[in-house]
């Protein structure tokens, strides 16, 4: 009985294992390395395309993972290449990574934290927000007010 047990949580964590291979999870700066070192590899933001034209990754093409046409869409790219995507907080691009992997592509690599990681990252303090409301630094600053 043990060893049934045994085998069969070894074929488990084996699975897992190959599952989780197929697609990584970068932080946004070995994303954003590797998008810059793989050029000719595509880059898609899954967001909606209100999101997308708030601002994206320069190089960047705009599929919606919650639209009707995404898998069609998507299955128009190669799926033994490397392909990066992301969305807004991570979420969407996580469905998205499965969802390529169980069409087939074994190369799927998921921006950590989507554009608010991204954009924390690398904008700087007192670039303007996506809608032009407020800076991060007027923020800063609001927040220090308020204490």
């Amino acid at each position: 009985m043990i060893y049934t047990v045994l085998a069969a949580t070894s074929l488990f964590l084996m699975s897992c294992a190959n599952n989780t291979a197929e697609q990584m999870v970068l932080a946004p700066k070995a994303f954003k390395e590797a998008i810059d070192k793989n050029a000719a590899a595509p880059v898609i933001d899954v967001r909606t395309a209100e999101e997308f034209n708030n601002g994206h990754i320069e190089k960047a093409v705009n599929i919606d993972y919650n639209s009707a046409d995404f898998e069609t869409k998507i299955a128009a790219y190669p799926k033994d290449e490397p392909i990066y995507i992301y969305c807004q907080g991570g979420s969407r691009s996580a469905g998205a990574a499965l969802k390529m992997k169980e069409l087939g592509f074994t190369k799927v690599y998921d921006m950590q934290g989507g554009m608010v990681a991204y954009n924390s990252e690398f904008a700087p303090k007192d670039a303007p927000a996506a809608n032009g409301e407020m800076t991060m630094a007027d923020f800063e600053k609001m927040i220090d007010k308020d204490k």
